[in-house]
């Protein structure tokens, strides 16, 4: 709301999900990662190109809570990414974590 020069860019938002993703701190860090992404996603800015990595980010941000309820979304997440207009493929670092999870969980 204020009047702040920066364009939030690719890279700012990467600084700006690993900073949340990496503070141990952060009670709501999954969600947080979670609403950066998808308010980049859905504000279609010009500056912004989606990559594997912020998903997989936010994919692991879920993942660490350690409940079904996180690996619910971090599927939806995944599913995201693949439809997304410019596909983007899930990688290894984007199934292991909710299969870990899982695991965890006992449902593997």
């Amino acid at each position: 709301k204020g009047n702040c020069a920066m364009k939030l860019d690719s890279r700012l938002l990467g600084t700006l999900i690993a900073g949340c993703y990496k503070s141990k701190t952060i009670p709501d860090t999954a969600e947080r990662c979670d609403r950066l992404l998808q308010y980049a996603l859905s504000a279609d800015l010009k500056t912004f190109e989606p990559s594997v990595v912020l998903f997989n980010m936010t994919i692991n941000a879920y993942c660490r809570k350690k409940t079904m309820e996180g690996v619910t979304r971090a599927e939806e997440l995944l599913v995201q990414m693949e439809d997304y207009k410019d596909s983007l493929s899930p990688t290894i670092f984007s199934y292991v974590p909710i299969i870990r999870t899982l695991a965890g969980l006992g449902h593997v």
